[in-house]
């Protein structure tokens, strides 16, 4: 009886083993998951963070709006001064031809002529 007890204890401790490494086997699984999980999020999160960044970094570049740039100052000079639209983007386009896009020095003049900086021209 004694070796008939002691098969019985083996093979239940056995049995006990199968069921700790099938409990260890869920748990590595669970975990890997998790893991995976947390990888996707942090992808997810550089990606919003550098969105970010580089939308900070061209807020950066721009003109803030609400301030005048330099052309906006000068269209202003020159429209106060008398001079037609006209001839205020031409000037401009000749003083920023090297610095400044020319729609941007379009924007500028209409602003100005607009009264966004400076008085609104008469109607």
């Amino acid at each position: 009886m004694a070796a008939g007890q002691r098969m019985l204890r083996l093979v239940e401790h056995d049995a006990e083993l199968d069921d700790r490494a099938r409990t260890l086997v869920e748990l590595a699984d669970e975990l890997a998951a998790e893991a995976h999980e947390l990888s996707r999020q942090w992808d997810e999160l550089a990606e919003l963070v550098g969105a970010a960044l580089a939308e900070d970094e061209q807020s950066a570049k721009a003109v803030p709006e609400g301030e005048p740039g330099e052309a906006h100052l000068v269209a202003l000079e020159m429209k106060l001064s008398g001079h037609d639209r006209d001839a205020v983007l031409a000037h401009l386009r000749s003083a920023f031809a090297d610095t400044a896009a020319d729609s941007d020095l379009e924007v500028a003049v209409q602003e100005v002529f607009a009264g966004r900086f400076g008085p609104a021209s008469p109607a």
